[in-house]
């Protein structure tokens, strides 16, 4: 499984990126999270700080 590390104000957050087609964004590019994400982030937007390429 694919995962990127979003980086909220508060703390980096481990999360699949919600994307249907699997693709990693790239580094520094901001997503939209959904609702239980945004949860935890406090913020729609996030900007990604690395990316995980390791795949099951």
């Amino acid at each position: 499984m694919q995962r990127v590390f979003i980086k909220p104000a508060h703390e980096d957050v481990p999360v699949r990126y919600p994307d249907g087609r699997g693709q990693l964004p790239k580094e520094g590019k901001k997503l939209k999270l959904n609702l239980h994400w945004q949860r935890l982030a406090k913020n729609g937007d996030v900007v990604i700080i690395k990316a995980d390429k390791h795949r099951k």
